[in-house]
């Protein structure tokens, strides 16, 4: 393909070099969050694996149950957990999106700690029965259904647009890598004393409740934001935005996504409490890239 010289005299412009993203881990909510999701996952996944076991081996040895009753009944468990998360995984996303995000999570991992603590108590005590795992493992699922949406919903909140990508990038890997660790960590330690694995778990968990009260209160959209329009003729709700949602609509800035550069947006509607442009995305005069529009830090609440 030919390429058209600069005319006479002139020197050929380069484009800018797009700097950059930095590292989410340079955010220290970020951090926080990261080490959050990975010791609550770590911890759940290895409560799952060790329950499993515990089930299976206490209808064999206390209730005196065949391999094919006792494989009967590890199926009943995993039916027990996932009811809970067919059943309440719309309340858990609604939950939310209408609740500080942080405090579903923290109270999640609480009870999954307190779930932690009775199976360690009752293992120690050599008093498990199957009604018991059921019932707690049951419980551990509904904990696991809240936590999940509002641990996700947090990490789009504590980091730049331009660092979001490699934001839910690491948050993956997080998860990923504690639900390879967690079950590993578990068998080993349940092997060394069953009732450790539980000991560890709470750990875990506390460690993670811990954490995510250092990050920076992450409060739930504003109904417009969900909603994103008014009006019954958009088909959306009747009820106006009060004063001070539609001056802060009207203090939105706009920051490139690839070079984080700010740029000014006109025509925003006053009609509404949306971060949307009324008019066509505008581009960012330095790297030509579509930009994202989001709240003024300086305008006033």
């Amino acid at each position: 393909m030919a390429t058209i010289p600069p005319p006479e005299g002139e020197d050929p412009v380069m484009p800018e070099a797009t700097p950059k993203a930095p590292s989410p881990l340079s955010f220290p909510d970020f951090r926080y969050f990261w080490l959050a999701r990975f010791t609550a996952v770590m911890a759940t996944i290895a409560m799952v694996v060790v329950i499993g076991y515990q089930l299976y081996d206490t209808a064999r040895t206390d209730y005196g149950m065949s391999i094919k009753e006792a494989s009967f009944q590890l199926g009943l468990l995993g039916l027990f957990q996932f009811v809970p998360l067919a059943i309440l995984t719309p309340v858990a996303g609604w939950a939310a999106d209408r609740f500080e995000r942080r405090s579903v999570a923290i109270f999640s991992n609480l009870i999954d700690l307190l779930i932690a603590a009775t199976l360690g108590w009752f293992t120690w005590h050599d008093q498990l029965t199957l009604p018991l795992l059921f019932t707690l493992a049951a419980l551990h699922g509904v904990a696991r259904v809240f936590s999940g949406p509002a641990m996700s919903a947090i990490a789009p909140n504590i980091v730049p647009p331009a660092v979001l990508p490699r934001a839910i990038a690491m948050s993956s890997i997080a998860w990923q890598s504690a639900s390879v660790i967690g079950p590993a960590a578990g068998g080993l330690i349940y092997a060394a004393h069953p009732g450790a694995v539980y000991v560890f778990s709470a750990i875990l968990l506390a460690i993670s409740a811990f954490t995510l009260s250092r990050v920076r209160r992450v409060q739930p959209p504003h109904p417009a934001e969900r909603e994103g329009r008014y009006g019954k003729e958009d088909g959306g709700s009747s009820r106006r935005p009060p004063k001070s949602a539609a001056i802060r609509c009207a203090r939105w800035s706009t920051v490139c996504a690839s070079c984080g550069s700010s740029v000014s947006c006109s025509g925003r509607s006053r009609s509404t409490c949306s971060p949307c442009c009324s008019q066509a995305r505008p581009r960012c005069s330095r790297c030509s890239r579509a930009i994202y529009c989001t709240p003024d830090p300086k305008a006033p609440d």
